[in-house]
């Protein structure tokens, strides 16, 4: 349970100072070149779900339902983990990137209504949709929990 409480409180942590940074830094859609036509960092604030999915719908009734949603996610995490917890290191690092992601961006819906982005990477005009630190590290921690799925619990059974 260690190793989950520490990297969910260090993603958490990463996640706010970061995007703290970028509100107090920089101007709402001001993007500063890092690498050439590769990667910027760009300050949006994003209505919608994970890469501005449902950010065209103004509507503080959708803002409250996707508080609902995450809120649920968070639960639904929290319950896997107990449910299946072991001393795992992979096992607990996914879970905890997961939780402390979605807990960053849960706090800026709830608060602000918004979740703060800023990553934009892509080629020149071929572009992802901007995101942050949560994002990354939900990401990642999906991925090192379908790791631990694939190749270490499958050869436990």
């Amino acid at each position: 349970m260690r190793i989950l409480l520490i990297v969910s409180v260090i993603v958490l942590v990463m996640d706010q100072i970061s995007k703290f940074f970028i509100k107090e830094s920089m101007h709402l859609y001001q993007s500063i070149e890092i690498i050439k036509d590769i990667f910027y960092i760009t300050y949006v604030q994003n209505s919608g779900i994970s890469f501005g999915m449902l950010g065209g719908i103004e509507s503080e009734i959708k803002r409250w339902i996707l508080v609902f949603i995450i809120g649920i996610a968070i639960i639904v995490i929290s319950y896997y983990w107990f449910t299946y917890k072991n001393e795992n290191l992979f096992y607990n690092t996914g879970c905890g990137m997961i939780l402390g992601g979605a807990i960053g961006n849960f706090l800026d819906r709830l608060f602000i209504g918004e979740v703060v982005d800023f990553i934009d990477v892509g080629y020149k005009s071929f572009r992802w949709p901007v995101f942050n630190m949560a994002d990354t590290c939900i990401s990642i921690g999906i991925g090192i929990l379908i790791f631990y799925l694939l190749f270490i619990r499958k050869g436990k059974k």
